[in-house]
């Protein structure tokens, strides 16, 4: 939907390179979330709020990432 707001002033070549900037940081950010999904799936071998929430919780808690001493 970017592109096409974008390139809507087709006549005016920053408007068109506006729409291909538009066009390959939505990729990139789809990539990420897709990572980021699968990663979370990984984990918790679910997508569902109701299992994925706990399951962090308890990660977090058992690996204790919040106090971690680096002597």
């Amino acid at each position: 939907m970017s592109f096409a707001l974008i390139n809507f002033w087709f006549t005016r070549a920053i408007a068109n390179k506006a729409a291909i900037k538009a066009i390959v940081v939505n990729r990139v950010g789809d990539v990420f979330i897709l990572a980021g999904l699968a990663l979370i799936f990984s984990i918790t071998r679910s997508l569902d709020f109701g299992i994925v929430f706990p399951t962090i919780d308890t990660l977090l808690s058992i690996s204790d990432l919040t106090t971690t001493n680096f002597e």
